[in-house]
């Protein structure tokens, strides 16, 4: 064990990336971004099947890595001579920063820097994760191994530098100089101790994410629920987060994405976040709330999962391969049968940009077929296989476009009579489904499908549900009934909506032996709650830890949840929380058939809003491809607690869940802010 202190004297050779397009690229997608063959385009992020580029006009789009000759540039001077540079030091939790004062353009642009950082308690098998950054943006990242240190030391050297090359969305050099006591004392004859204590006495310990950077911070006193603490509250390009003495600090966190509202009321910031917790920071100095409220209007949480992954440098990641959809419909055994069929009609997503490339259909049903179908269902979101056992399908859809004369399509028809479907869930109250006739829209005319019954499950639309999730903020309004908010919130209600839709399907399938077809308006939102709910139920497969992971990918992910805007966009809605809350019913009904555990429910949905990972960023599977070699996958983390200790599954597949009111509790996830 030993004291070591860092310094970086210089930062020098700042190389960008710059492409060339081998051809040119157009495409109808607003995010990319045109090129004509020879074309030179500045390359800000650099992918495996996708770069973020910037032509010469300042327009920003993706280009397929592919069509671009990529090489490395020295930066030209107007672009570094405004910079900003720090350089972020963490080793194993000791986090320290550097900012680079002085900025030289000859012989060759350099930074440089006096200021110096001390780690202490530092064993030779750790790592030094080193990042550079322009203010608020992550640029590039170097490792060095402390056991390379260590040889000097056990030479009898105690000092000495070393020549690193940073690398990531830029290039750079730098030059690393090291002092270091196989004791504690202070070894610091070269270094001006008092400018190194006042650089790290509050940001020598912050526990930061690797690509995180601290952009502002200011002394406050904050208040969330019933607690209140004074300590000093730090912005990154992440979050805010709050350090004081109290081991209630971490109340204070939320990520940037997870920010609902925000207010200024002259003398405080208030805060209202997407997982209900309302605060308040107030400063001691009105410039420092000024600032910090101007940096966040500023702050975009969407991009961090970018400078995340790579400054974790996940070269192995292995979550975006949880799924496959030719090994899950193997596993249940449609591929094996004469009777389905993999189309290749959405191949390249021409048919259905929200559906997955992967449908299974029933082999009688030709593509000629499955066109002329889709035109007749909302959004082009045809009735597609998601779940098979035995004679028993499950299928989802959008609704059909029979508008306010009734409209019919017989190749819909026929397609219900070929696929066995005889029960119809329409997951809307039925004056729902009726006013969208006005609209083009509807629900099936039950003497044109005369095979099967037709049912609507009553399950409100995500306004309502989006204000009964707001309405839970008043569980912690001191001067309101806890029982009575609760129950005017109508969130249980409408949780029991869900239960009963997805129990109703799973019935239909197990005891009616009948093939059954769920949709809601688009089947994006009901209808992903209802089979998921209804294949939790009735295969076992899902309710492994591995298996919840693939039912995700399968019926939220591939099929075309809009995670993006419902969590993110303009209307919003935790239609996802609202499901794993129904799923953490199930498990306390059940708490032996499943082996994942609460807490694994709780990360997943504070990932949602978290911007940490790619897995929820985008609104369907095509969207998704840009993400895959860029960002991490929320299926790559895995933790103890994340697995049900008591997990013991008992001989019958099938899950007999109660749903009456009195079965149902308040989440933890709600409550859990509550803490005094």
């Amino acid at each position: 064990m030993a004291g070591v202190y860092v310094q970086f004297p210089s930062v020098y050779k700042l190389k960008k990336n710059k492409g060339l397009a081998l051809s040119s690229y157009k495409s109808d997608n607003p995010t990319h971004l045109n090129l004509k063959k020879d074309k030179e385009v500045m390359i800000l992020e650099r992918g495996d099947n996708y770069s973020w580029a910037e032509n010469a006009k300042g327009k920003k789009g993706w280009v397929p890595s592919t069509m671009l000759r990529i090489t490395e540039v020295p930066a030209a001077l107007e672009d570094v001579c405004d910079m900003q540079l720090r350089v972020t030091v963490n080793l194993e939790g000791q986090v320290n920063f550097l900012n680079f004062d002085n900025f030289t353009a000859e012989p060759q642009p350099m930074f440089s820097s006096k200021q110096c950082v001390s780690l202490n308690e530092v064993h030779w098998d750790e790592k030094l994760n080193i990042t550079l950054q322009n203010k608020s943006n992550y640029l590039a990242r170097a490792e060095l191994d402390t056991k390379d240190i260590k040889k000097f030391v056990t030479s009898g050297v105690f000092s000495g530098s070393f020549n690193l090359k940073l690398k990531g969305l830029a290039v750079a050099s730098c030059k690393l100089n090291f002092r270091c006591s196989t004791s504690l004392e202070l070894l610091m004859q070269e270094v001006d101790f008092e400018e190194m204590k006042s650089i790290n006495h509050k940001e020598k310990n912050l526990d930061l994410l690797p690509g995180e950077v601290v952009t502002y911070s200011g002394d406050a006193q904050g208040s969330v629920m019933n607690v209140c603490l004074e300590g000093t509250l730090y912005l990154t390009n992440h979050r805010l987060f709050f350090t004081s003495v109290s081991r209630f600090s971490s109340l204070f966190n939320v990520t940037l994405l997870a920010i609902d509202s925000l207010e200024n009321t002259q003398v405080a910031m208030k805060i209202i976040t997407k997982d209900l917790r309302n605060m308040e920071f107030k400063f001691y100095e009105q410039n420092i709330l000024r600032t910090f409220l101007e940096n966040l209007y500023k702050a975009n949480g969407l991009s961090f999962c970018f400078s995340h992954y790579s400054a974790v440098n996940a070269l192995h990641e292995h979550g975006w391969d949880v799924y496959s959809p030719y090994r899950e419909f193997t596993r249940i055994g449609v591929l094996d049968d004469t009777e389905f069929r993999v189309s290749e009609i959405n191949s390249d997503y021409q048919v259905c940009e929200s559906y997955p490339s992967c449908l299974v259909f029933p082999s009688s049903v030709s593509d000629k077929q499955l066109k002329k179908v889709a035109k007749f269902r909302s959004k082009a979101r045809l009735p597609t296989l998601t779940w098979y056992k035995e004679t028993v399908g499950l299928y989802r859809s959008s609704q059909p476009l029979v508008g306010f004369f009734s409209s019919r399509c017989k190749e819909d028809e026929d397609f219900m009579l070929k696929a066995g479907i005889q029960f119809i869930i329409d997951a809307r109250p039925k004056v729902n489904a009726r006013a969208n006739k006005i609209a083009g829209r509807g629900f099936e005319h039950s003497s044109y499908y005369s095979s099967c019954k037709i049912i609507f499950a009553n399950m409100h639309n995500i306004h309502k549900v989006n204000a009964s999730y707001q309405g839970l903020l008043r569980l912690y309004d001191k001067d309101d009934d806890f029982y009575l908010s609760l129950h005017n919130s109508k969130w249980l209600h409408y949780l029991k909506s869900m239960l009963v839709s997805g129990k109703m399907a799973a019935d239909f399938m197990t005891y009616e032996q009948g093939s059954v077809l769920v949709h809601c308006s688009d089947g994006w939102d009901r209808t992903p709650q209802i089979t998921c709910i209804a294949q939790l139920l009735v295969e076992p497969f899902y309710r492994t830890y591995h298996g919840f992971q693939v039912l995700i990918c399968k019926d939220w992910l591939s099929f075309g949840h809009k995670f993006r805007e419902r969590c993110f966009g303009t209307d919003i809605c935790p239609v996802f929380v609202q499901f794993l809350d129904g799923v953490h019913q199930i498990l306390s009904q059940f708490p032996n058939e499943f082996q994942f555990s609460e807490d694994y429910l709780i990360f997943l949905a504070d990932s949602v809003y978290s911007g940490t990972y790619g897995t929820f960023m985008s609104d369907n599977e095509k969207d998704s491809q840009e993400l895959r070699d860029r960002t991490r996958s929320v299926w790559s983390i895995e933790k103890q607690e994340f697995f049900n200790s008591g997990f013991q599954p008992s001989s019958n597949p099938v899950l007999p869940l109660k749903t009456n009111m009195m079965h149902l509790k308040l989440w933890r996830y709600f409550t859990r802010w509550q803490v005094l």
